[in-house]
């Protein structure tokens, strides 16, 4: 796994995966379906980049505001 991300919409993650052939990939999906904690997951497969990486010039331009991390899943809050 390169990078995961929390989502808003229908998934709750996005996953950036690296695999060296399609026989990789296909193993790599496969055990994520086995996984106790994955209850569904979908695979697309990038053909081209269409916009480049640019995040420094943004995040540059903006301060930020709001948590400094990720929500943490799968424990009850404080006090529940």
């Amino acid at each position: 796994m390169l990078e995961a991300y929390a989502t808003t919409g229908s998934s709750d993650v996005l996953c950036r995966l690296g695999a060296s052939s399609h026989q990789d990939l296909q193993d790599t999906l496969l055990a994520l379906g086995r996984s106790p904690t994955i209850a569904r997951s979908t695979s697309v497969v990038v053909l081209s980049v269409v916009v480049e990486p640019r995040v420094l010039p943004l995040l540059e331009a903006r301060p930020r505001t709001g948590p400094s991390r990720a929500p943490r899943y799968g424990r009850a809050p404080a006090g529940a």
